[in-house]
């Protein structure tokens, strides 16, 4: 299950349908639809953060899924942060963990990131 930027931070809540099979509908590039199926492990994720968002709540359907601390919908950009922070972290834990396929500019950050001493996760 691959998801573009753009496409996470456009989901809605009416997208995502949780049950037997769990799949969310994504609307991406050239206005296709695609359904992908939901892992279970997220799955349960998933049913955790719409019950603590309160977005189980039948008027909430409309609503954006995932939104920022004022309430907003998230941009590229901001997704792109994110993982970015979240890669060095699990980097500097395990290096097997964060994928030789990355993008060119998150492993450029990552290069950098650890390069510098004082950015180091310290672990013990």
């Amino acid at each position: 299950m691959t998801l573009r930027a753009s496409e996470v931070v456009a989901l809605k809540v009416e997208n995502i349908h949780l049950g037997t099979p769990s799949y969310m509908n994504v609307y991406g590039k050239g206005a296709k639809t695609r359904q992908i199926p939901i892992p279970s492990f997220l799955e349960n994720e998933l049913k955790t953060y719409m019950t603590k968002h309160h977005l189980d709540e039948p008027l909430k359907r409309n609503n954006l899924l995932f939104v920022n601390n004022k309430g907003e919908s998230f941009t590229r950009f901001g997704i792109f942060k994110m993982v970015r922070k979240y890669a060095v972290i699990a980097h500097q834990i395990n290096p097997d963990l964060v994928p030789a396929n990355l993008s060119p500019m998150v492993l450029d950050t990552l290069g950098n990131s650890l390069s510098k001493p004082e950015d180091r996760l310290d672990l013990h």
